[in-house]
This record gives C-alpha cells, structure tokens and sequence, in this order.
C-alpha cells in the first residue's frame, strides 16, 4: 500500500500570520504580495492559493481565480500521483501536513462543481474520499449532494458555507447516503463501541463502518471507452466510433451522438439498457428536454445530466439503446468495444471513425472516414 504524507513546509508559520491578519481585516497590498511571494518561495505548499482563488472570487476576478485554482491543482496532482499517473491508497488528512493539499484538491472540486463541470467534480471527491474513507467528511457531502442533483449554489443555500460543521447537513447525510451503496457504507457499528452516534456527529467523523459491493466499485482514475453507436434499420449502415471519457455523464453522450451523426436536437430522447447485473431488468434514463430543461417524470428515477457512463457501462452491461425523436423513433444501438487509460493531450469525446451519413429527412449514404 502506497501512502502519501506530505513533508513540513517552514512557510506555514509565516501563512498563519498572515491569515489571522486577513481575518481581522481586508486583504491589504502587503498581505497580497507576501502571498504571492509564498508561492514564489514554495509553489508546492498550496494554503497561498487557497487562500488568493477565495480573494479573486470575492472581487469577481474569475480569470485570475480560475489560472491559479489549476495551476495549485496541478501541482498538487503532481505531488500526489505516481510514475504510472495513480492516486496513492492513502492520504489522511489526520496528518497536518496534508491538510493543505486536500484543501487545494477540495477547493478545486468546489470550482468544478460551481461551473458545470460536476462529472468532473464527482470524480475528484471520489477519490479523496477513496484515499481517506473515514476521515473525509467534505467530500462525503460533496458526493451525496452531487449524486442527489443539487447544484452547488442551491447546497450552500441550504447547508451553509461550512456544512461539514452543520448539524443539518451531518443528519441529512445520515439519512440519504443509504440511497448510494456504490458510494458510502451502511453505517453498521461495533457492539462495543462506546462512542455515540451523535458524538461522532459533533466531532465531525464519519461512524465506524464496513464496505458493501457495488456494481461500480471502488473510485478510481477516469479511463476511456471505446463506443459504437450504429443507426438501426439503415442500408448502408451509419454507424459512428467514439472515445468517451467513463466519468462522463449520459447527457455528455447525448450531445456527442447529435454532433456525429448530425441530428438536430430539437426531439424528445432517452436512453434504455437490459441490465444483467443483480437480475436481468430494462432500465431507462430520461432525457432533458430539448430547451435543457428537466422532464416532468423520469421513469426510473434517473435524468441524464445526473448519471455517469461508469455506473451503468461495463462488460457485463456493454449494450444499451439511445432513442432519439419518439415520433420518427430514431434508434442507436451503442456497444462498449473496450476500456482504455487516456492519451495525455486528447481532448475527449472524440469520434475516431464513422461511416454513412444522415440528413434530417432521414436519407443515408455511404462514406466513410477515418
């Protein structure tokens, strides 16, 4: 097991001073540029760039607080990461010297989530929790949130800036993370635990718990799948290959099929796969709307924009059936060929090779390219 503990960095006494003044009053010139010294001094101590995207955001400076959010996740990643691009199997922030890089990586969520990138956000608070699974309540939050459908403003509205320190926040996780086996754990205690529930709550800790199986397994490191997705019923076949991203959500697939095949956007779609896993059953993930609005009734419960490729693609699912327009019953039958690491520097999802072409009246041809 590889465990990571970051080494102590001197700077720290000298940013506790300057954070206790930047509390007692407005960030100044001077405190601003020792700030920036610090990460002049030491790019890989990362409170300064905590601290400076929290600045940036409050004066709406969002370019500047966007650069230096990536630069410290970067960075931080590259502390983190083996030769091979891997997470360690442990880092706790129970030890200090970690506490600053799990709140550049928190933070950096935080950012992701805020802006319509939540598939992304998800699967960065996947895997700290993965790495410290007892003591990361935050990004337990940040994962039932997500997963529950809330963006980012409406859970502050409701929980507060701090919900890891909100009562409320602590009894609502209790109550709705059983919702998620795939991601939390039944809260099953020891017999002789002395400590109580409640306690445990004010203390800011998770219980004492043991994993359940799930379809998807634990968090790990985004991969990508090799989709083909053919048009039924046409002569010649019009058929497109694409790599996706597996943290991808359906609604990303959505969009990637209406850009290769050419379809308009302006119909009713859904999704419907014939799940092998816990007993053979159809399950159907609705569509949005075509104005991106929410549909009134999802059949099973499930919407696009909140449903990862990951949690239902696999080699026990490898086929599921995309239907767009219900009056024309456009049908597109998409089949998982394979399941790669990413290519440093593809931009995903990309269509790597198709053949046939459609036009909206519904006419087909016979090309293909590479």
């Amino acid at each position: 097991m590889r465990e990571f503990i970051d080494r102590h960095h001197p700077l720290s006494t000298e940013f506790d001073a300057v954070l206790d003044r930047v509390k007692n009053s407005k960030m100044d010139d001077a405190s601003f540029d020792q700030l920036r010294g610090f990460i002049d001094a030491d790019p890989d101590y990362f409170e300064p760039y905590v601290l400076l995207s929290g600045y940036y955001l409050e004066h709406d400076k969002l370019d500047e607080c966007e650069e230096i959010l990536q630069t410290g996740y970067e960075r931080a990643m590259n502390r983190i990461l083996d030769d091979t691009g891997r997470w360690p199997d442990r880092m706790e922030v129970r030890h200090e010297e970690n506490e600053h890089v799990h709140e550049m990586l928190l933070i950096r969520g935080a950012w992701l989530w805020a802006n319509n990138q939540a598939g992304a956000a998800l699967d960065l608070f996947r895997n700290l929790l993965r790495v410290d699974p007892h003591g990361d309540l935050d990004a337990s939050l940040a994962i039932l949130a997500i997963r529950m459908g809330y963006s980012y403003d409406a859970f502050g509205e409701e929980f507060g800036d701090e919900p890891e320190s909100n009562d409320d926040a602590i009894e609502w996780f209790a109550e709705e993370n059983t919702k998620f086996p795939d991601e939390f754990w039944d809260e099953i205690f020891d017999e002789d635990q002395e400590e109580s529930e409640e306690e445990g709550k004010r203390a800011g800790k998770l219980p004492n718990v043991i994993t359940v199986p799930s379809r998807s397994g634990p968090p790990r490191d985004p991969e990508i799948m090799q989709l083909k997705i053919t048009l039924k019923g046409t002569k010649p076949p019009v058929w497109r290959r694409i790599l996706i991203s597996d943290t991808a959500t359906f609604e990303e697939l959505h969009d990637a099929i209406q850009t290769y095949f050419g379809w308009d956007g302006d119909h009713l779609h859904d999704f419907s796969m014939a799940m092998n896993s816990g007993g053979k059953h159809k399950l159907t993930i609705d569509g949005l709307l075509p104005d991106g609005s929410q549909p009134d009734h999802a059949r099973d419960g499930l919407v696009e924009d909140r449903v990862y490729l990951r949690d239902f693609i696999d080699a026990e699912n490898p086929k599921l059936t995309y239907t767009y327009d219900f009056g024309d019953m456009n049908e597109h039958v998409i089949l998982l060929e394979g399941i790669s690491p990413p290519e440093s520097g593809t931009k995903y999802p990309v269509c790597i090779k198709k053949k046939g072409e459609i036009n909206l009246e519904g006419e087909t041809s016979d090309e293909e390219d590479e």
